[in-house]
């Protein structure tokens, strides 16, 4: 077993406000009751299944592992990542088993814009998976292009 250097926490805070996919319920969050007056803290929580940062149903072990990050910060509204941009990273994934894709998207939330994010082509996404990465994640509001297939 490796010994883990480091753990990175990459989640966002959820609460009232976070940002989710058009469509999908909104985040609620409301107060139940209070220490002072009932002796413990208690909260409603309504939210969807993917809401803030998320998971796609998958073992947690596969959360866990050397991450590589490529940078795609340089890519525009609906710009695909492309196999050409992935490949860059060849020699780095040799020893990852997870590829995080750094846009910056996140400085557009609350704006239109934020779901106008880059997004992984499906080619790279397939390259990857078959180069044995076993998870794929970006710091926008999903992987694919927001509204596409």
């Amino acid at each position: 077993m490796q010994k883990i250097k480091k753990i990175v926490d990459l989640s966002h805070e959820l609460k009232n406000g976070t940002v989710v996919y058009p469509g999908d319920p909104v985040v609620d969050i409301t107060v139940a009751t209070v220490k002072e007056k009932d002796g413990y803290n208690l909260s409603n929580v309504h939210i969807g299944s993917q809401s803030g940062s998320h998971v796609d149903g998958m073992e947690l072990s596969y959360s866990m592992g050397n991450a590589l990050v490529i940078d795609a910060s340089d890519k525009g509204e609906f710009e695909e990542i492309t196999l050409e941009d992935v490949k860059k990273y060849d020699r780095q994934m040799e020893k990852a088993d997870i590829v995080l894709f750094r846009t910056d998207w996140y400085r557009y939330e609350g704006q239109d814009k934020f779901f106008r994010h880059p997004y992984l082509s499906a080619e790279a996404g397939a390259y990857l998976l078959d180069r044995g990465i076993q998870t794929l994640a970006i710091d926008a509001i999903n992987l694919d292009r927001t509204g596409g297939t």
